[in-house]
C-alpha cells in the first residue's frame, strides 16, 4: 500500500474523530445538481471549517509524488519533450465507449453547420493531424481500452490566427465511471506563483508581457497515455462515417496539462544548456516570470529586451518546445 493509500485511511478515521460525516459518498447518494466550493458549503451547514493535518500531509506528498513523477518519465525525443499523465493511485475506471463522444458530435456538427464554420473547424484537426498532433487509431487498435473526450468549438471571430478552434472535455461522466479529470493529478497548486510574479512585474520601469505560441501543443503525451484521449471526428472522404482519433500532444482542457505544461518548461530552464554563463540571467528571468505557458516581467530599459532577444536566439535548444 503506497504512502498516499494510507493517508487517506488516516484521513477517513480522523474525519470520523471530528464527527464529520461526506454525505456525497455510498450508493445512496443523489445525483449532484448544484456545486459549491467545501470552504462555502461547510460554513453553511456548521458554520465552521476545520483542516486536517491528515488533509495538509496528503496534499503535499500528492504533490511530491507527481513531481517525482514527472522527473523520472519526462524524455527528450527528436528535440521535443515527451510527458507521461500523472495518474492517480487506485483511481476508478474511466468510461471506454464512444456512445457520448458521438451524440456530442452529432450535436457539435448541427451547431457547426448552422453556423457556417464546419469546414473551418475541420481545416483546424486537418492541420493537428498533418503537424502529429492528432492521429488516426489503426483499425485493430480501436478496441484496446481507451477514453474518448468530447469536444465543442470555440470562436474568436477578432482572433488574428485561428478563428475557431476545438475545446475538449475532460470532466465529462457516466455513471459509475470517474471523469479523466477525476483521475489526474493536478500536481502543486500553480496559483501561489501569481501574486509574487506581479509583484516583480511592478519593480522594473518597463513591464514585459509575452506566451509562448500553441505551447501545450508542443509538448509530446507518451504512447501508453495517448488512447485516453481519443477523439470522434468525420471522415475526410465520406462525411457520414466516423474517424478515430486519438493525441499525441498535451490536451488543453486537461486537468493535469498546466502542470505538465509548466515543469517542462522549468526542466528545460534547469537543463545544462542554459547553465551557460550567458544564459544564466535570461534562465533566471524566465523562471520567476514565467506562469505556465505567460511571460509576466519588467526591465530597466529596451537595451535589456533586446538583450535577452539575442541570448535566446543565439540558444537553439528554445526550440524543445
Amino acid at each position: 500500500m503506497s504512502a498516499l493509500l494510507r493517508y487517506l485511511e488516516y484521513s477517513t478515521l480522523e474525519l470520523e474523530n471530528h464527527c464529520i460525516v461526506l454525505t456525497d459518498i455510498g450508493e445512496e447518494t443523489p445525483p449532484i445538481r448544484l456545486l459549491l466550493g467545501a470552504d462555502v458549503l461547510g460554513r453553511i451547514l456548521s458554520g465552521r471549517i476545520e483542516m486536517l493535518k491528515s488533509e495538509r500531509k496528503a496534499t503535499k506528498l500528492l504533490e511530491n509524488e507527481t513531481l517525482a513523477h514527472f522527473q523520472e518519465t519526462v524524455k527528450k525525443i527528436d528535440n521535443r519533450y515527451e510527458v507521461a499523465l500523472p495518474w492517480l493511485a487506485g483511481h476508478p475506471p474511466v468510461y471506454d465507449m464512444y456512445d457520448v463522444a458521438e451524440s456530442r458530435l452529432l450535436s457539435v456538427t448541427k451547431r457547426l453547420l448552422k453556423e457556417n464554420i464546419f469546414e473551418a473547424y475541420d481545416d483546424v484537426l486537418r492541420q493537428w493531424q498533418r503537424d502529429g498532433i492528432i492521429e488516426t487509431i489503426p483499425e485493430d487498435e480501436i478496441s484496446n481500452p481507451g477514453h474518448y473526450l468530447p469536444h465543442r468549438p470555440v470562436v474568436k471571430p477578432s482572433s488574428a490566427t485561428t478563428k475557431v478552434r476545438p475545446v475538449f472535455d475532460a470532466s465529462f461522466k457516466r455513471p459509475g465511471y470517474a471523469s479523466l479529470n477525476e483521475c489526474l493529478s493536478v500536481g502543486p497548486s500553480l496559483s501561489e506563483q501569481i501574486p509574487p510574479l506581479l509583484l516583480r512585474f511592478r519593480t522594473g520601469t518597463i513591464g514585459v508581457i509575452a506566451d509562448i505560441k500553441q505551447a501545450f501543443l508542443q509538448l509530446s503525451v507518451r504512447l501508453e497515455d495517448r488512447d485516453f484521449l481519443r477523439l470522434l471526428w468525420w471522415n475526410v472522404k465520406d462525411r457520414s462515417k466516423l474517424e478515430f482519433f486519438r493525441h499525441c500532444r498535451v490536451v488543453f482542457g486537461v486537468t493535469s496539462s498546466p502542470f505538465l505544461l509548466n515543469a517542462s518548461i522549468r526542466h528545460h530552464l534547469n537543463s545544462t544548456e542554459y547553465q551557460l554563463e550567458y544564459l544564466q540571467t535570461t534562465a533566471e528571468k524566465l523562471k520567476r516570470g514565467l506562469y505556465v505557458d505567460n511571460l509576466t516581467t519588467s526591465v530597466e530599459n529596451p537595451r535589456r529586451i533586446s538583450a535577452i532577444q539575442d541570448e535566446n536566439n543565439g540558444n537553439n535548444e528554445c526550440n524543445a518546445f
